[in-house]
């Protein structure tokens, strides 16, 4: 069972939490400004300056930086760091600068994979090494601002339509599978029976989900480079998850597992079965590679809503942050322990067995505004 290794309250609005080897990361600020009009509000900026803390894993404070943004950790438990919008900055585990370079945009998003980088400038792409150097300057061919996640292998991925589209470095923008829009509308129809007669969802699924077609931002995107597969599911409601094998370039299956909305990506365990939660949808599922639900696990009565936040444990284990609190279920799907504490933001150890959380006591709209900051050990 879970035990509370420390805990720190902060004024302003937690960001981001990650947690490296020896210490543990947490970005508060700056606030969302908001515009209201009539019976509508709008994002309209930030207002505050962010700030970069860094503790060790007793708790003790290790460094703390003014004007900056938590991007990534780095291999050799480096942090990317952003100031003033415009110049990245990698710092060791005691915040001693290793490097730093002017960047051409404003950084807001940043993933790693080995020893490369993708960036995330609005609509602007950059691929570079983890010692800041870039290598390619893209332009973002899908709608909306780019986020790291739709760059894979070699080339980016974004949905139009029921059309899974690509393009790679030299700006060719091209269908990469054929529409998948079928195996949706077919999983809709071995759906359907399951949904009470007088529920509007499947109505709307016809058509806003099956006629129309999803908007793109209402899809994401998973990716098991072991199998060469891509997972998209559909984190509206219903949860749809539709597998396009890579090098085949087709849809191999697509199944509802929820009628529920906040559908999370998928996760692939060391035994290669995947598991995914269907977030409001109240149910975790493990599958094969085929489609195939090999079991579930739910919400017992009473406890109300997973959220779509799954991280991935030691041995084939998994947690998820909502309902009651977390949950921690084991590679056989029954429930291991469940802890009284919900987190609006968690990140895993790299070891698998602690956690580092934060939330809101008074409400993230309240008034001063208030952070506190846990840490979990004995997952």
């Amino acid at each position: 069972m879970p035990s509370i290794a420390w805990t720190k309250e902060f004024k302003g609005t937690g960001r981001r939490v990650l947690f490296g080897s020896d210490f543990v990361l947490l970005q508060l600020g700056p606030d969302d400004r908001w515009r209201h009009e009539g019976n509508y509000s709008f994002l309209d900026g930030e207002e505050g300056e962010p700030e970069v803390r860094c503790f060790a894993l007793d708790g003790r404070p290790l460094w703390f930086r003014k004007d900056a943004r938590l991007l990534a950790i780095l291999p050799g438990d480096r942090v990317l760091i952003t100031e003033s919008d415009e110049v990245l900055i990698v710092v060791d585990a005691d915040g001693h600068v290793v490097t730093q370079r002017k960047c051409p945009g404003r950084i807001t998003h940043a993933a790693v994979d080995g020893d490369s980088l993708t960036l995330s400038a609005g609509r602007q792409a950059y691929l570079a090494d983890c010692d800041l150097t870039i290598r390619h300057q893209l332009s973002w061919p899908g709608k909306g601002a780019f986020h790291p996640d739709r760059w894979i292998g070699d080339a980016f991925y974004w949905i139009d339509g029921y059309q899974l589209m690509t393009c790679k470095k030299d700006g060719r923008a091209e269908p990469f599978c054929p529409s998948f829009r079928d195996a949706v509308l077919h999983a809709a129809k071995c759906f359907e029976p399951q949904v009470p007669s007088d529920s509007y969802l499947m109505a709307y699924v016809m058509d806003k989900v099956v006629t129309r077609g999803l908007p793109p931002e209402m899809w994401n995107l998973s990716n098991d480079p072991v199998r060469g597969l891509l997972f998209l599911t559909n984190p509206c409601g219903p949860h749809f998850a539709s597998c396009v094998d890579r090098a085949e370039r087709r849809a191999r299956w697509c199944e509802v597992l929820s009628a529920g909305c906040c559908g999370g990506p998928f996760y692939r365990l060391p035994d290669g079965r995947y598991v995914t939660s269907s977030g409001c949808g109240d149910i975790l599922s493990w599958l094969d590679a085929e489609g195939n639900v090999l079991a579930r696990a739910e919400l017992l009565p009473g406890e109300a809503g997973y959220g779509s936040t799954l991280h991935l444990l030691a041995n084939g284990r998994c947690v998820v942050n909502g309902g009651p609190g977390m949950i921690s279920y084991g590679p056989d799907s029954k429930r291991i322990w469940t802890l009284n504490e919900r987190f609006s933001m968690l990140a895993i150890h790299p070891a698998k067995t602690s956690a580092a959380g934060f939330y809101f006591p008074g409400g993230s709209i309240k008034q001063p505004v208030s952070t506190v900051l846990k840490v979990l050990t004995d997952l």
